[in-house]
């Protein structure tokens, strides 16, 4: 069942439920704009895309330990921005800029895993039960799928306005979210592919725009730059605030007084318990995305 839901309606649902909920900031400032996910050890792992959404300048990928301390885990990647672990403990990188994907092991060591002509603005990474690595293409609109040595195009559709976060469930659907509007699509195992649900629009993104996506406790999370706020989002596709007023700020506090400004990346840990955010310390400027920090959302 297909949800759209006005920003009013959406703030409504979720003030009872999750007030609960308690953010807080658990490192100092640093440029790290790109995609978050959380290691095999609890790590946290924050790619670095750039400065601005037009200045893809990075080039680390940083490591942030239990108690809120970064450090570079691997560099030379350009326009770090989606990642994600595989079930070995290797993380995957995309580079934006040189349209790879790179594997990352554990000495933080990186090598091209992935290029070729369907790679073009990767961003967002998933593996499904298989192991098949699916990449979402921002600059030209479809999924890649990589088989083998062979990077090919899974999905492609005018529908699509800059897929950026992919997240998959234990069937291998896939979920995708749009940096460009609030479309959220589900994708099958055999490429079908339907409008999930659309999150809000924000008063300078007037088209809405997300950023990226992780699955856990049997629901979607995913972030929104256009409302500056944090999403739950079932599989049936009923959208829920779970943290953010929709003011763009950096309060931190329960869900009815945060404050966030243009997250980005978010994964879950291990145990469900936690979401791992991060937003720019940049307000009032939608196009400036770093410095940046990253913020734990908990949901119990």
């Amino acid at each position: 069942m297909l949800k759209k839901l006005s920003l009013l309606g959406v703030l409504s649902i979720a003030m009872s439920s999750a007030l609960s909920n308690t953010v807080s900031t658990m490192t100092e400032s640093f440029q790290a704009s790109g995609a978050l996910s959380v290691g095999p050890n609890g790590n946290v792992y924050v790619a670095d895309y750039g400065e601005q959404t037009t200045l893809p300048n990075g080039i680390n990928v940083y490591k942030i330990n239990h108690v809120g301390e970064v450090s570079t885990f691997a560099t030379g990647i350009r326009g770090a921005s989606g990642n994600k672990f595989d079930k070995s403990g290797a993380l995957y990188q995309s580079s934006y800029v040189d349209n790879k994907v790179y594997k990352i092991n554990q000495a933080g060591e990186a090598t091209v895993f992935a290029e070729g002509k369907n790679l073009n603005g990767p961003v967002g990474i998933e593996f499904d039960s298989k192991g098949t690595m699916y990449v979402a293409n921002c600059n030209n609109n479809s999924i890649a799928k990589k088989t083998g040595d062979s990077v090919t195009v899974f999905v492609s559709s005018p529908k699509f306005a800059c897929p950026a976060g992919l997240a998959i469930d234990e069937n291998d659907n896939l979920y995708v979210t749009q940096y460009a509007n609030g479309d959220i699509y589900k994708i099958d195992a055999k490429g079908n592919m339907t409008l999930l649900a659309t999150a809000p629009k924000g008063k300078t993104k007037v088209n809405g725009g997300n950023g990226h996506i992780t699955y856990g406790n049997g629901r979607l999370y995913f972030v929104s730059g256009a409302t500056h706020q944090v999403f739950s989002l079932s599989l049936n596709g009923e959208l829920e605030v779970i943290a953010g007023t929709g003011k763009q700020g950096r309060a931190n506090g329960d869900k009815a007084s945060a404050e966030f400004s243009l997250p980005n990346g978010i994964d879950i840990s291990a145990n469900g318990k936690i979401l791992y955010i991060n937003d720019s310390e940049i307000v009032g400027n939608d196009s400036q995305v770093a410095p940046n920090v990253v913020r734990k959302v908990l949901l119990e």
